[in-house]
């Protein structure tokens, strides 16, 4: 009887860890979430920011020494 009781207990735990598994696993937090599209946002504000640095000092050169090619 008492090894039944286990069985079953032990079953009963095997599926309710087992259906709330996949909901863990979906993906993630909406907090996550946040924190990635606000690290999406500064690392494309410092890539404008570094395109415009590159081609300020493209142009400056060029009028420096002689080459215009704008």
């Amino acid at each position: 009887m008492e090894r039944i009781s286990l069985r079953s207990k032990a079953t009963n735990l095997s599926e309710s860890t087992s259906s709330a598994s996949p909901a863990a696993e979906s993906g993630p937090a909406e907090g996550e979430l946040l924190l990635m599209g606000k690290a999406i946002r500064w690392l494309r504000s410092i890539l404008k920011v570094m395109k415009e640095m590159i081609g300020f000092v493209r142009k400056e050169y060029d009028r420096r020494y002689g080459r215009i090619t704008y």
